[in-house]
């Protein structure tokens, strides 16, 4: 991947599918003690991968391991057909993406119309929207909104991931959807704050 950062903190990014592309059943590993699965839309949406993920998400489910899943972009959903992409969201627990792709896979014009939509397809949806925070709602309650911490953005590379990293990791224990927001929101404000895709190893957040 080459990421261009311009002086407010805010990348540019020209990808290639690497280690997504070709994967298949063999590359899964054991899921003896997972709590939870993420896929990032480029494996998906990577025409030499998907037979391989579809593998994959089956044994996932039968594992009865809840799948969170990125789409990644809009560009890259664009090279397949939406209804393609739009078969795979049943298959997921909780779908975690950006206004845009949120926009894109609804067709709504509002991101609270947005999640109601998308959430006739998963249990749960996380819409990350930047600066402005990230809003969620899970089926059967109410939306829950927010805000992004106070930081000095200087790269948010990798903010998304880094947001999906916290939240996951406290949803897949509580369930509590507030929290799991804050912690997204949490550890994205570390990420943003420093050069790079992810804070040091290490790092107290």
């Amino acid at each position: 991947v080459v990421v261009l950062v311009d002086p407010t903190g805010e990348r540019t990014m020209f990808p290639d599918n690497g280690a997504n592309s070709g994967l298949h059943i063999g590359d899964l590993p054991s899921l003896d003690g997972y709590d939870a699965v993420y896929i990032s839309g480029y494996s998906p949406l990577d025409p030499l991968s998907l037979p391989g993920i579809k593998e994959m998400i089956a044994k996932i489910r039968t594992a009865q391991i809840p799948i969170y899943f990125d789409p990644a972009s809009v560009g890259g959903m664009k090279e397949v057909a939406i209804d393609e992409v739009k078969s795979w969201l049943p298959l997921m627990d909780v779908l975690l993406l950006n206004e845009e792709e949120a926009i894109y896979l609804s067709g709504a014009s509002d991101i609270e119309v947005a999640l109601d939509s998308l959430l006739e397809q998963c249990q749960s949806v996380v819409i990350k929207r930047g600066s402005h925070g990230a809003i969620g709602k899970s089926r059967g309650s109410q939306s829950v909104s927010v805000p992004a911490l106070p930081t000095t953005v200087v790269d948010t590379t990798g903010a998304g991931d880094a947001f999906a990293a916290g939240f996951i990791s406290h949803f897949s224990m509580n369930k509590d959807l507030t929290r799991a927001l804050l912690a997204g929101a949490e550890v994205a404000a570390h990420c943003v704050a420093i050069v790079g895709a992810r804070p040091r190893v290490g790092t107290k957040i």
